[in-house]
C-alpha cells in the first residue's frame, strides 16, 4: 500500500495486520495521517484500489477501500 501525501511523496507499506470487509489495519506505520488518500495493490496482476485513511492512532493506521 503506498499512502501519498503530497504530489511526488509516498510512503509504502508491505503488510495488512488485518482484513475487516472494506477495513485495512496496518501496524508499524509512520509518516501517515488523517485522510489522506493510498493506493492499494495486491499482488502483480490485480488492479490498484484506492483507499482513505480515516484513523491513526501511534503505530496503526485503519484504511478504507473504495
Amino acid at each position: 500500500m503506498s499512502v501519498s501525501r503530497r504530489p511526488g511523496l509516498t510512503v509504502e507499506y508491505s503488510s495488512v495486520h488485518e482484513v475487516r470487509g472494506p477495513l485495512l489495519v496496518l501496524r508499524d506505520v509512520s509518516g501517515v495521517g488523517w485522510d489522506e488518500f493510498a493506493v492499494i495493490t495486491a499482488g502483480d496482476e490485480a488492479a490498484p484500489r484506492h483507499g482513505l485513511v480515516l484513523e491513526v492512532d501511534r503505530d496503526a493506521a485503519v484504511v478504507q477501500v473504495l
